[in-house]
């Protein structure tokens, strides 16, 4: 929390941060979070533009954050992503060849059986050779397992909502780069992280007996879902943070947007060369009644400071918090209480 958090009241109960946020993931909350705490100054127009063009595509944010909140998994993307960037081969990559020579050999051998050449016994001797490999890899694979079971979910729930990242037409600078970024690879990520679900999904199969006995002594199932996941995770954990990064940033995004939505009479302040730093007409807190709180004009200028003095409860401290917040906004791209800031 940044230092002067609490000297605005931006977080906290009854705080602008609560009553802004509409983010509906841990990690697009705390990104909104941080927004507001790092109070950056570079490109506020961009962050300007942003807003506006998600304020406009209500259908789109509602359904969006209709997809967000059926998310139930546990596990943050960070530790996803860390699970995934530290993750050690421990499978022989030979062994991905040698479960289609084995699929192979076992259909081959079924297929002489069922004509009478070759006899049962020797398919029999073929399924314990395939129970005896399997069982060589079964710690690790298991344990593979009990690690893939924890984010399962996740990425069978996170690629409805990077469908709707990529095949929503945006136009503002920032809103594009974050959606060429997940249609950086030769598939979509949507597609990818679908693909990833259902090998996954696979990998449960290890709990029915029957499909998992048959399939491991004559097809190494087991052994053939290890590796797939062994692969998929080489070939995208240099990129799996940026997709999760994308999901927070638009659910984050959504909440300023819907802020703008729904305060047209607020206005965006206007980046300037002038010699004021801070010039307002009519500035208030975001938070008081329109009908009832006092607004006030405000100019200061560089190397200035201003020393502000009154009576108790006079508005001291309501009249600095608003000034403070309305720059901290203003830094995010967000409206303003005022006629020109």
């Amino acid at each position: 929390m940044h230092y002067y958090s609490n000297d605005i009241d931006l977080f906290g109960v009854g705080s602008f941060f609560q009553y802004l946020n509409r983010s509906v993931t841990a990690e697009g909350k705390k990104l909104l979070a941080n927004t507001f705490t790092e109070n950056k100054t570079d490109g506020i127009v961009e962050k300007q533009n942003t807003i506006k063009e998600l304020a406009t595509k209500v259908k789109w944010r509602q359904h969006f954050g209709a997809l967000a909140s059926l998310i139930t998994t546990k596990d943050t993307s960070g530790f996803i992503v860390s699970w995934i960037q530290n993750y050690k081969i421990v499978l022989p990559k030979v062994l991905g060849i040698v479960q289609i020579v084995f699929s192979i050999a076992s259909l081959t051998i079924i297929g002489l059986v069922s004509f009478g050449i070759v006899p049962f016994s020797i398919l029999v001797i073929w399924f314990f050779i395939g129970l005896f490999i399997t069982g060589a890899f079964v710690k690790k694979t298991s344990n593979l397992y009990a690690d893939t079971d924890k984010v399962r979910e996740t990425f069978k729930q996170y690629h409805v909502l990077l469908n709707e990242i990529e095949n929503e037409n945006f136009t503002s600078k920032v809103l594009v780069e974050k959606q060429q970024i997940i249609n950086s690879e030769t598939k979509k990520a949507s597609a990818i992280f679908k693909e990833f679900s259902r090998v996954l999904d696979a990998f449960d199969q290890r709990n029915n007996v029957v499909i998992s006995v048959v399939g491991n002594g004559l097809f190494l199932t087991e052994i053939r879902t290890a590796t797939n996941v062994e692969k998929w995770i080489s070939k995208y954990k240099h990129t799996v943070d940026k997709w999760f990064s994308v999901v927070a940033f638009f659910d984050a995004q959504n909440s300023l947007a819907n802020f703008h939505f729904n305060h047209t009479k607020f206005v965006f302040p206007e980046i300037t060369s002038d010699k004021e730093v801070v010039k307002a007409t009519n500035l208030g807190h975001p938070l008081l009644d329109a009908t009832k709180r006092i607004d006030n004009n405000f100019t200061i200028h560089k190397e200035e400071f201003f020393i502000v003095t009154g009576a108790n409860m006079a508005g001291k401290s309501t009249f600095l918090r608003t000034i403070s917040l309305s720059i901290v906004m203003a830094n995010c791209g967000l409206l303003s209480v005022c006629r020109k800031l």
